[in-house]
Order: structure tokens, then C-alpha cells, then sequence
């Protein structure tokens, strides 16, 4: 059954005068599917349709709640409110044609890296995998390829409208009709080189601009924010398309963005990417050990575009295979051994860092919830109390000492005999872990 048609069925339920129940139940469907559409960008193009039946249901219907009715419109104005904010208006631009074809095959190759990445780890459905209960980070997800379609579209449409386009691009461009004889590929081949370096270059433009606007306008709502040239309000653009996607998908989006992202990615090859993965995945398991896993992070440090090896280090610690998962120490090691002090950390790896320090508080956070009653399904509890040991255990205390801290008294606190709070002071193995879970779970199961 097409999506559509779980609407429509959920419609017919609402318009036979169902019971309290079997009212909630088909709003209930009603919004997980229009929410399901809207985080595809084909879905966005169909919902559309779904939200006009809707809405006509709303108008028309006389034999429906007034409750459910106010919950079902509710529900369609938390969906409608976001993809307004996302919407573009065309112009009358002489050369959109051109503009919209560049648009959509720098977007294509830039997500086809990404989704390189995500695919590389298949889940095997003969073992399940049970994550921790964290927010993914956005760039292990789909919405990072909704994010970088509208960062694409935000640089060249807003800063690429020159004379040089007009001569050298677009004045050569023949963009190819859909299902003709001609590649899609091969007029953007004929003007790449004359294009993506201006494209990089602009990217990176606004990438400073973005790190300027947001140091000098620090602790402002990001819809609040005003830029002051082309290029920042280029980048408040894209931020503010960015956070809204993160809600869309409920996913994890660092507060110190760093729009570097997108030119990289512009530099970076889906093998070259491939390759780094698995080399990590040999190394996690090599005979050699943690000196080898070490030796092969920084190899792919060093032959890496900046970002490029956190983009595959982030994949690889968040991977579905326990054997193949790049270990808390193996990322903490490669993010101090190629900085000097904790800045400089959460400047020059961005990406992983930023990731290593959300993690202790996050996890705490959801701990915190479970033991006020937010109950965590036991699977899921154990995932979390591993990760939270692992981070307290490799993190490196001179780069992550605020967050670790927090994180183990918060731990130490869960067990009344103290316990974890002894093992904890004695600086335990990664070993001990299986021992400090059956601890707290002990304590946790008491309360």
C-alpha cells in the first residue's frame, strides 16, 4: 500500500464516526506518513497532494471530533511551517535552466559521496544491531543530503550570478533534455573545470563568513541572526535550512557548524573514502593490535583532504558491526595526536572532535530521563551504559575533562554502594566494563 492510499484510508476511518481510539489511532497514521514523505526529497514533491486532501477533509468534513479535527490540523501546520521556511521562489533569471542543471548535478555528486559512506556498513539482518538511544549525527543520515542540496543551491544561485558564468559557463552549456540521447553527465564534464574551482572557492567563502557571523553574533537564535554581506547572509541561508532539516529528521546537528563541509566534500572521492573505511575496519581487528589501529588512523590523516578522514572515523565509530567499530580510544587517539591543545582540537577535527565531546553529556542526559521514569527498553539501556563507560574510560582526561567529568560522577552516582565510584577512581580497563554494567544495572533495576 502506497503511502497515499494509508492516508486516504485513514480519512475514510475519521469520516465514519470512529470510536476515541480508532480516531487517535488514524491521525496517528496520518502524521507518521506525511512526516515519512517529507523527509525524502521525492515524498516533498507527492505530499503535497496528501496535504491538499487533507486539508479538504478538514474543510468539508462535518461528522468528525472537533478534538480530532484540532489534533489532525495541528499535525498539518507542524509540517507545513518547515517546508514554507525551505521553500525557494524562482526569479526570472535569464540563464535558470543552466543554473538549476549545475545545481542538481554538484548536488548529485556530493551526495553520492555521502551515501558511500552510510552504505558501506549493510545491516545484517541475521544479527540485529542495537545503537545507543543518541541523536545521529545529521552527515549519517539522509537529511545531510537534503542539507547539502540546499547548501548547493544557496552558493550558486547567491553568489555565482557573474559575468564569468555568463562567458564561460553557461553561454557553453547545453543542458541535456530528460530521457534524450545525451549523458547528464557530459555537459557538466565540459565545464567543470572552468566551474567547480569558482564553486570550492565560493564555498569556502562562505564557510568564513558563517564562522565570523556566528563568533560575532554568538548566543543569537539563528533565526535572529542578520548577516551583513552576500557571503554571510549566503551562509545564514544554508545554517538556517540546515537546523530546520534537523528537525524534520530529529537528528543531531553540532552548534558549531562548520560549513567547510561542502567545499571538501567537492575535493574528496567516493573510493578514496571507501578505501579509508576499510582500512579501519581491517585495523580494528589486526593481529598487531591498538599500535597498528594507531599507525593506520594517522596514515589516513595524512593522505587526507581536512575533514575527510573525521567524515570516515565518525562513520566508522557509529558502525552496526561490534567487530569492525571504530573504538572511543582509536578516534580520541587520532584527534589528539594530531593537535597540541584542546582548541585546537575542536577546530582542526571539527567533525570528530565536536562528536567525542557531545557524547559523555548526551549520554547522561538520556540516563538521567530513564531514571525519572522515561524507561529505556533493556537492549537499549545496555548499549547506553556501554557507551557511556567506553567514553569515561578512553577519553582523553586533558582534551574531554569537562565533559568526562560530568559523565563519570553522573555514573558514580547511579550506584549506592560505591562501587563504580571505587572502580572509576582506580582508572578501570575497557575490560571492566562488562563487570560496571552488571553494577549499575543492579542499581538501576532496585529503584
Amino acid at each position: 500500500m502506497s503511502r497515499s492510499d494509508v492516508i486516504q484510508k485513514a480519512l475514510a476511518i475519521l469520516e465514519n464516526s470512529p470510536s476515541v481510539q480508532e480516531a487517535a489511532e488514524a491521525v496517528s497514521s496520518i502524521q507518521d506518513t506525511v512526516w515519512g514523505l517529507v523527509r525524502t526529497e521525492t515524498g516533498r514533491h507527492h505530499v503535497r497532494w496528501d496535504l491538499l486532501s487533507i486539508s479538504e477533509f478538514l474543510g468539508t468534513s462535518s461528522t468528525t471530533r472537533h478534538a480530532t479535527r484540532r489534533n489532525l490540523a495541528h499535525g498539518m501546520v507542524e509540517v507545513l511551517e518547515p517546508l514554507a521556511a525551505l521553500e525557494v521562489r524562482p526569479d526570472n533569471y535569464r540563464y535558470h535552466r543552466q543554473e538549476s542543471y549545475l545545481i542538481e548535478r554538484v548536488t548529485s555528486h556530493l551526495v553520492e559521496k555521502l551515501r558511500s559512506v552510510r552504505n558501506f556498513y549493510p545491516l545484517d539482518e541475521e544479527a540485529p544491531y542495537t545503537p545507543a538511544p543518541i541523536q545521529t549525527h545529521f552527515l549519517l543520515t539522509e537529511a545531510a543530503d537534503l542539507m547539502i542540496s540546499h547548501a548547493v543551491h544557496a552558493i550558486i544561485r547567491q553568489t555565482m550570478r557573474s559575468k564569468f558564468m555568463v562567458t564561460n559557463v553557461y553561454g557553453t552549456l547545453v543542458v541535456p533534455m530528460e530521457g534524450g540521447q545525451i549523458d547528464r553527465n557530459e555537459p557538466f564534464a565540459a565545464v567543470a573545470k572552468q566551474f567547480m574551482p569558482r564553486f570550492r572557492a565560493n564555498g569556502m567563502e562562505v564557510a568564513v563568513a558563517w564562522n565570523k557571523l556566528s563568533k560575532r553574533q554568538a548566543g543569537f537564535d539563528i533565526f535572529e541572526m542578520e548577516g551583513e554581506t552576500d557571503m554571510e547572509r549566503t551562509a545564514l541561508d544554508i545554517v538556517r535550512a540546515m537546523h530546520i532539516e534537523a528537525k524534520i529528521f530529529g537528528v543531531y546537528l553540532p552548534e558549531n557548524l562548520d560549513l567547510n563541509i561542502i567545499p571538501i566534500l567537492t575535493q574528496v572521492s567516493r573510493k578514496g573514502l571507501q578505501d579509508s573505511l576499510k582500512d579501519i575496519a581491517n585495523a580494528v581487528n589486526h593481529e598487531d593490535g591498538e599500535p597498528y589501529l594507531r599507525r593506520m588512523l594517522e596514515r589516513i590523516t595524512n593522505r587526507s583532504v581536512p575533514m575527510e578522514s573525521d567524515l570516515v572515523m565518525l562513520a566508522a565509530m557509529h558502525m552496526p558491526e561490534d567487530g569492525e567499530r571504530l573504538p572511543i580510544f582509536g578516534a580520541n587517539g587520532s584527534c589528539i595526536g594530531s593537535c597540541r591543545s584542546r582548541q585546537e582540537m575542536l577546530s582542526v577535527r571539527s567533525i570528530l572532535a565536536g562528536e567525542l565531546q557531545r557524547l559523555p553529556n548526551e549520554c547522561l542526559d538520556i540516563l538521567m530521563a530513564h531514571m525519572s521514569g522515561d524507561r529505556l527498553e533493556e537492549d537499549r539501556l545496555l548499549a547506553l551504559l556501554r557507551l557511556s563507560l567506553e567514553l569515561v574510560i578512553s577519553l582523553s582526561r586533558a582534551r574531554f575533562e569537562p565533559e568526562v567529568d560530568v559523565l563519570e560522577r553522573g555514573l558514580a552516582n547511579i550506584d549506592d554502594t560505591g562501587r563504580i565510584e571505587k572502580m572509576l577512581d582506580d582508572r578501570p580497563d575497557l575490560e571492566d566494563i562488562d563487570e560496571m554494567i552488571e553494577i549499575l544495572l543492579e542499581a538501576l533495576n532496585a529503584e
